[in-house]
């Protein structure tokens, strides 16, 4: 636990031992194939992404990792008690996709060690959240917003329409193979 704003979304495994995010990225340089990244392409397929000693993890143990690592730091940075998990998902998700993002965010919760765990958790497509966000910022509340998004493994766009009571995706782009760890690959 780092109480880091950014996690990248890796996980390295090593016996029993898990590392996410930064100490993850230096642990596999050295172990590249002890180390998952880019799981969220993989979610709502029933497949191992990741085995150590005997041990499998599919996308949503992944998954779940991720974001249990990420609610601990939330935990230690906010020192108050969470409401509700909000997890984005690219548009092009599934029902399936969707489905396995909400049982990932329920496993990481399970995992906690605190008392309170009902929370409410919200799975939104990822333009959306972004409007919502900027909405949110700069308190506007009407008109059309395009939305670029650049992630890990996507690149996607949205036109979205926001009134006083709704934020509406109109239309969407997507490039499924063309985010960041793309580039990683191309560079290395």
């Amino acid at each position: 636990k780092e109480k880091e704003t950014i996690t990248p979304s890796l996980v390295f495994v090593e016996g029993d031992k898990v590392t996410v995010g930064k100490q993850a990225r230096k642990k596999a340089m050295s172990l590249p194939k002890k180390i998952c990244r880019c799981v969220k392409r993989l979610m709502g397929f029933r497949e191992t992404v990741l085995t150590e000693s005997e041990k499998s993890y599919s996308p949503e143990a992944v998954s779940a990792i991720i974001i249990r690592r990420l609610i601990e730091d939330a935990l230690l940075q906010n020192n108050e008690p969470i409401e509700g998990i909000v997890v984005t998902v690219p548009t092009y998700f599934n029902d399936a996709k969707r489905t396995a993002t909400r049982q990932a965010v329920e496993v990481a919760v399970e995992a906690l060690p605190i008392e309170n765990k009902d929370f409410f958790i919200e799975v939104l497509d990822e333009p959306k959240a972004a409007g919502l966000y900027y909405c949110y910022k700069n308190g506007d509340t009407q008109g059309k917003i395009l939305v670029y998004d650049l992630g890990g493994g996507t690149f996607d766009t949205a036109l979205l329409e926001v009134n006083e009571e709704s934020v509406n995706i109109v239309a969407v782009g997507e490039e499924h193979e063309a985010g960041g760890a793309y580039f990683d690959d191309k560079i290395r």
